[in-house]
């Protein structure tokens, strides 16, 4: 056997393997940076949010803040919710979502019953507990997004579990193509 041959051989082979890890490693960071924003950006949104409960339950009526309220609390779900299926938080997001919706809705939201209250009242006390609760699981999926780093063996997993992913695509792609 040529050994220069074999030594170009397995120059080439270590380059293209530190490549993939050093790309894949790019790509966890990327993920990472991701997450990190985008609960920063939730955690923002919770905090004007609660401003805006606070706000109407200390003030007259306003069918208005109402119809936001409600939007808002959605917008809000929606984005726990993918949030969750994205696996960049926990499952106990749920029970503090709704602890939430209902500190922010349960009393003093219809107008038949609607008065303005001061914020040592017990309504406003659990927004802010329901809301800190939520906040709290969100900083930590936020802490999570930052202290995680891939060992060599999970670089390695991903790789190779991508690249099965990809073969069975390729696949099923010829397959389709060679029965029309």
């Amino acid at each position: 056997m040529d050994w220069p041959t074999t030594d170009k051989f397995i120059t080439w082979a270590l380059v293209l393997l530190g490549w993939a890890v050093v790309n894949e490693l790019q790509d966890f960071r990327e993920m990472r940076k991701e997450r990190l924003v985008r609960v920063t950006e939730l955690r923002r949104k919770l905090d004007d949010f609660e401003k805006t409960v606070l706000a109407f339950h200390t003030s007259e009526f306003s069918g208005n803040e109402n119809l936001i309220i409600q939007a808002t609390l959605g917008s809000i779900a929606r984005e726990l919710k993918l949030l969750h299926d994205c696996r960049y938080i926990e499952l106990q997001y749920e029970n503090c979502l709704i602890t939430f919706r209902v500190a922010c809705t349960q009393v003093n939201f219809d107008k038949t019953s609607h008065q303005a209250l001061s914020y040592d009242n017990l309504v406003c006390l659990s927004i802010m507990q329901a809301k800190g609760e939520l906040d709290r699981t969100l900083l930590a999926a936020q802490f999570d997004a930052t202290n995680t780093t891939p060992s060599i063996f999970g670089v390695f997993g991903h790789m190779f579990s991508k690249a099965v992913r990809n073969i069975r695509r390729s696949g099923h792609a010829i397959a389709d193509w060679w029965n029309r």
